[in-house]
C-alpha cells in the first residue's frame, strides 16, 4: 500500500473521530443538571436573589416557565451541543472537498478480503469486473492468493461450449466435444495466461452410466470422447469433468507447448437429449 493511500486511511480514521465525538456532544441528552440554582437561559448568568425580572448581564427578560430553572449545566450541554453540530458540518465540508474525489478514484480492491473480490470477478460491470480480475492477479503473483481460492475463481470464468448431438439413437457410436474458453485471467509478473485443462470424469444419461471409448482426447482447452448410449427415453447428459488449470505465456512463439497443471477441480455439465430406439 502506498503513501498515498495510508495519508487517504488515515485521514478517513481521523474524520470518523472527529465525526463520533461531536455526535456525543449533539445527542448528550442524558446529563444530569447540576443542582437547581437559576441562571439565565441566554448567557449562564447565576439568578440567585434577582428580584429585577431582567438579567443583568445580558438584559434579557426572565419571564417563561424555565427562567428560574435554567442550571448552570442546562447552559453548558446547550453549548456542547452547538460546537458538536459546528464540528458535524466542518467534517462534512472538509470531507465534501477534499476527500470526495479521492473516494471515487480509491482502489477499494487494495484493501478487501479476496473472497469479496472473487465474488466480483464476473460482475455484471465489465469495469467492476476487469478491476476484480486484475487485483486478484497481482495478489496470486504475489502468492496471497491460494491455489483453492483461484479454483473459485475459474470456476465462476470458464466458459464451455459443448458439442452434443441432441438426438441420438441406442447402441450406436457418437462424437462429444467440450472446449474451455480461457476465462482472460493474467498471472502478473508472471506474464502467462491461466489455462484450463480438461478431462472426463463420466457421463451419465439420466442417472445411469454411458459407455465411453478409449482412447478420449483430453487436453488443454479442449476434451473429445466417443459414448454409446444403451437406454431409451428424454432425459439429461450428464457430463463430469475434472477441469484443471495451468500457466501459458503470454510471449509463446510458434509451437506446442505443454503447461503444468497447478490444480483443479470437479465440474458437472448438463446437456438435455433424446434417445431413440430408431
Amino acid at each position: 500500500m502506498g503513501s498515498n493511500e495510508l495519508l487517504f486511511l488515515g485521514g478517513i480514521l481521523t474524520a470518523l473521530i472527529a465525526t463520533a465525538w461531536g455526535l456525543t456532544q449533539l445527542f448528550s441528552l442524558a446529563e444530569p443538571p447540576m443542582g437547581s440554582t437559576p441562571h439565565c437561559r441566554k448567557c449562564g448568568y447565576n439568578l440567585t436573589g434577582n428580584t429585577s425580572g431582567c438579567c443583568p448581564e445580558c438584559g434579557l427578560i426572565l419571564t417563561g416557565p424555565d427562567a428560574a430553572t435554567y442550571t448552570l449545566r442546562n447552559h453548558r450541554r446547550r453549548c456542547r451541543r452547538r460546537l458538536g453540530l459546528s464540528l458535524l458540518l466542518l467534517v462534512a465540508g472538509v470531507l465534501m472537498a477534499t476527500v470526495g474525489p479521492s473516494i471515487r478514484k480509491f482502489n477499494w480492491y487494495r484493501i478487501q478480503p479476496t473472497t469479496w473480490i472473487i465474488g466480483s470477478v464476473d460482475a455484471p460491470n465489465l469495469n467492476t469486473a476487469h478491476q476484480a480480475r486484475r487485483a486478484l492477479s497481482r495478489r496470486y503473483a504475489a502468492g496471497r492468493v491460494s491455489n483453492a481460492e483461484m479454483d473459485r475463481v475459474l470456476e465462476k470464468l470458464i466458459t464451455y461450449y459443448i458439442d452434443v448431438p441432441p438426438t441420438m439413437i441406442a447402441g450406436h457410436d457418437y462424437d462429444i466435444k467440450i472446449n474451455g474458453h480461457p476465462c482472460g485471467m493474467v498471472a502478473q509478473n508472471a506474464n502467462a495466461l491461466l489455462v484450463p485443462h480438461l478431462r472426463f470424469r463420466e457421463i451419465r444419461f439420466n442417472g445411469q452410466a454411458v459407455q465411453r471409448h478409449s482412447p478420449s482426447v483430453e487436453m488443454w482447452y479442449v476434451a473429445e470422447t466417443r459414448i454409446t448410449p444403451a437406454t431409451t427415453g428424454s432425459g439429461t447428459l450428464e457430463i463430469e469433468l475434472e477441469v484443471g488449470w495451468g500457466l501459458e505465456p503470454l510471449d509463446l512463439d510458434e509451437g506446442y507447448f505443454e503447461p503444468n497443471i497447478i490444480s483443479s477441480f470437479d465440474k458437472q455439465l448438463q446437456v438435455p437429449i433424446t434417445v431413440t430406439s430408431e
